[in-house]
């Protein structure tokens, strides 16, 4: 709260008219001084400002760019490991095809039981049917062979 204030018999106190000297006196000169160091600090002061703004304009551009470069190596990354994932797919696909035909082809015993009927049988010392044929003929002469039937006929007699 603000006190009244009470009007004072004394009149107030007026400062001295400021006289144009032609030297300044040692407090003008003091203060002309402290104005001219402080504006130089101001300048010194709005440079390192301005700098600084550039600097940091320039790290944040960078950050984006650098931001966006990480964002398009990530995507081209995802696109790769979805690719990588659809490869894999189609390798376990054919590996599981393979695995069922393998499963359903001969192993090492039956391969080895054919062997020795071969070996047993010696089926390249088989004749063939036009060599059969041939025997039959010139052992029983012209007048009894009738011709082989086509390879497409079977013979059941």
């Amino acid at each position: 709260m603000d006190e009244p204030t009470i009007p004072s018999s004394q009149p107030p106190q007026q400062t001295p008219p400021v006289q144009h000297q032609k030297e300044p006196n040692q407090q003008t000169i003091a203060l002309s001084r402290q104005v001219a160091d402080m504006l130089s600090r101001l300048r010194l002061m709005e440079e390192r400002y301005a700098n600084l703004r550039r600097e940091h304009q320039l790290t944040s551009q960078n950050m984006i760019e650098n931001h966006q470069g990480i964002s398009k190596q990530q995507r081209r990354l995802n696109d790769n490991l979805t690719e990588l994932k659809k490869t894999l797919q189609e390798v376990r696909e054919q590996l599981d095809t393979m695995q069922g035909e393998l499963a359903t082809s001969a192993n090492i015993h039956d391969v080895k039981a054919i062997e020795r009927y071969l070996d047993l049988w010696q089926p390249l010392e088989f004749i063939t049917r036009e060599e059969a044929y041939k025997l039959i003929k010139d052992a029983m002469g012209e007048k009894v062979y009738k011709e082989p039937p086509a390879k497409e006929e079977e013979v059941y007699e």
